[in-house]
């Protein structure tokens, strides 16, 4: 028998030459989990998979922390800059998000250490390697050399286009866009708030700055919005205003070709280095894949280097009196904006629910400071702005950031929807379970057990909607759920399904079930491998099978539900203050 693993994300396995005879799939990213002909392994099926994954990412984020020191033939790898800013940065790896391939390298790992018999009762171990990813076999083969498996690897039959050609199409398209993007509406006038988005956020996110204005009672004439699309030189045919000073501070042609050259160089200087690995935590890791993750970049993110070089321009000519505020404070966007408006009032917003398994709010004073040179520690906002004490807590737990970095002011959209849902008239509500999804390799896996349990209740209708994100085929859902009164929704905010609904089933990783909790709906969270860690309370349950999810759907029955402010902060006051301060 032929173990198959796979570890990248959109690795699908069409692009393999795979024969599913004699075949088992372990696909650490789910997304093969439909793969015609082949057993899936699944994740859940191995003993402690949840204590093997918090390990797993201990050990990983230990090995980040090192990486971000680490030497490239004697240069430190934070040297590697364009406009200041350290490219690492803004490298996927740096951001540590759980798809990222290494979380689930260090997570095999572990379970082979546990289950080594299981991994050597297979006749052969092959690993579908994407061709960008092909650094990764040296990697695997010394990782994994202590528990002598037979592993070979495949690799995908779609190549990796050429990163020089790749640079000069990306190059001569913003060229093209640089000349012919249009102007927006310019307005003179100094603005003391600021808000930095995209013109196609989601709802969501438009809400959310609007709530903002509404609880801290600022008048919309009185700020000033700056679309992430203006450094992309998009021509997005929806009209906008932004600060005269900001478009004047465009870099001139002749500095955006030095730019470009700029990157060109620093592409070549990396490919210069020619030692083979670097060792980190003991770890011998390919010097080729961290430069390959450099290089990605200057190719594939040079739009975010031109957005900091842009705003670093514009800083030089407004006042200090100015505070601006993002969300993606702490992704590579976030990152580079952080750094082109260093100095000034910056204030990221948290975005989405977090707990104490997100790695990408697990930062270590290695990361966060440079004590050879302190322009070299990861860009950040002057403050950030989060939704209780819960999260100021977690956040600071790992690094020695003053108490003063975070402030606990409150989720603006739900403190609205609070003040609303006071205004809903309290009817019998029907029957209604709200099913919200979120990717769909992760449906496939909360299918086994949300389906059994919905099939012991009395008689309900079923309202599935999709991840603004993440939409697949509503006809497939349909046909999953075919045995029950169920149907697809399309209303924009999820805010209005939840109000006609008696029970909310959502991702456990998903932050939909705040907005159920603010409701006081009862919500059952399924957990898959990626929990947050977030406790039970009252109002909400993570369940991991469908024994729990029935248990918690009768222990439910009988509870009250109170909200917890040290958790979600639901009043405006905060917000008032601090708004009044930064005018003030």
């Amino acid at each position: 028998m032929i173990l198959v693993i796979n570890l990248f994300y959109r690795n699908p396995l069409i692009e393999y030459d795979l024969d599913s005879s004699d075949c088992e799939l372990f696909d650490f990213q789910g997304e093969n989990s439909d793969g015609v002909g082949f057993k899936n392994i699944i994740i859940d099926s191995f003993e402690n998979h949840e204590r093997l994954f918090q390990v797993a990412t201990h050990n990983f984020n230990l090995f980040i922390r090192e990486l971000s020191n680490s030497m490239l033939e004697g240069e430190h790898v934070r040297n590697f800059q364009i406009n200041g800013l350290p490219i690492f940065w803004l490298t996927s790896i740096s951001e540590k998000l759980y798809y990222h391939w290494l979380v689930k390298a260090f997570f095999l790992k572990e379970l082979i250490k546990t289950n080594d018999s299981y991994f050597k009762g297979y006749n052969e171990i092959i690993f579908l390697i994407p061709d960008r990813y092909k650094g990764t076999v040296g990697f695997l083969n010394g990782f994994l050399m202590e528990f002598n498996l037979s592993t070979s690897f495949l690799f995908s039959k779609k190549n990796k286009e050429n990163k020089y050609v790749r640079f000069f199409k990306i190059s001569v398209k913003q060229i093209i866009s640089y000349f012919t993007v249009r102007k927006p509406i310019l307005k003179n006038k100094n603005y003391r708030i600021t808000f930095i988005s995209s013109l196609s956020q989601p709802l969501y996110s438009k809400n959310f700055i609007k709530n903002i204005l509404s609880v801290a009672k600022i008048k919309e004439e009185e700020v000033s919005f700056i679309p992430i699309e203006l450094f992309h030189f998009s021509d997005n045919l929806v009209e906008y205003e932004i600060p005269e000073k900001l478009w004047y501070a465009k870099p001139i042609f002749w500095s955006y070709l030095n730019f470009i050259y700029k990157c060109f160089n620093l592409i070549l200087r990396l490919n210069k280095v020619d030692s083979e690995f670097i060792t980190v935590n003991k770890v011998q890791f390919p010097t080729t894949l961290l430069i390959n993750e450099l290089q990605e970049v200057l190719i594939l993110k040079n739009d975010l280097l031109l957005m900091n070089l842009w705003l670093s321009r514009f800083k030089e000519g407004i006042d200090n009196n100015g505070s601006f505020f993002y969300e993606d404070e702490f992704h590579p966007g976030g990152r580079a904006i952080s750094h082109g408006l260093q100095g000034l009032n910056t204030y990221g917003m948290q975005h989405s629910m977090y707990g104490p398994s997100h790695n990408l709010y697990n930062f270590s004073d290695e990361e966060l400071y440079d004590f050879e040179d302190i322009t070299r520690g990861m860009p950040r906002p002057k403050k950030f702005i989060v939704w209780g004490d819960y999260f100021k807590k977690l956040f600071l737990l790992n690094n020695s950031l003053p108490d003063s970095f975070i402030l606990s002011l409150g989720n603006p959209s739900f403190i609205k929807k609070l003040e609303e849902s006071k205004l809903i008239p309290k009817t019998n509500k029907k029957n209604v379970v709200l099913y919200c999804l979120t990717r769909y390799e992760i449906f496939l896996q909360e299918l086994v057990i949300v389906k059994k349990s919905l099939l012991t209740l009395d008689k309900f209708k079923l309202i599935v909607r999709f991840h603004p994100l993440w939409k697949f085929e509503e006809e497939l859902v349909l046909e999953m759920f075919k045995d029950l009164d169920c149907e697809i929704s399309f209303t924009e905010d999820v805010f209005e399904d939840m109000k006609s609904s008696n029970l909310v089933i959502t991702s456990a990783h998903s932050g939909v079930w705040l907005e159920s909790y603010i409701l006081k709906i009862p919500t059952i969270r399924v957990q898959t491998f990626m929990s947050d860690q977030i406790e039970d309370s009252s109002i909400t349950h993570t369940v991991k099978n469908s024994q729990e999810m029935e248990e918690s759907l009768y222990k439910m029955k009988r509870n009250s539900y109170e909200h917890d402010n040290d958790f979600l902060y639901l009043r405006k006051d905060r917000w008032q203050a601090f708004i009044k301060e930064v005018n003030a």
